[in-house]
């Protein structure tokens, strides 16, 4: 079956909603942009966040580090964060807890 054959709705949006992006060496798949971790692009689920990071085009390997064999996300926020908005940035910890890169992976500098 080819692709343009399947029926109803948008024939291209099935495959995009069954794409999920597998991480690889975190160089090639975007932090905020690319559907790594859950269902949604993180900047859907957490557009606040998003809009306060200042790097919106940070690729995976750019937001952590790997320090004694884990794997330690790093943050850049345009401020600091009100209240309510700490209960988000806890909420986007949950969902990269089972999201995290795995194994050390050698992020190559371009």
């Amino acid at each position: 079956m080819e692709v343009r054959q399947v029926e109803g709705g948008n024939k291209r949006d099935w495959f995009n909603q069954a794409l999920v992006k597998r991480v690889g060496d975190r160089r090639d798949t975007f932090f905020w942009k690319d559907k790594w971790a859950g269902d949604d692009l993180l900047l859907q689920t957490f557009p606040r966040l998003f809009s306060l990071a200042v790097n919106k085009e940070a690729k995976i390997g750019e937001t952590g580090e790997w320090v004694d064999e884990r794997w330690c996300w790093k943050w850049d926020w345009r401020r600091e964060f009100f209240g309510w908005e700490e209960e988000l940035f806890l909420l986007l910890q949950v969902v990269l807890e089972d999201n995290t890169p795995v194994g050390d992976i050698p992020v190559v500098e371009q």
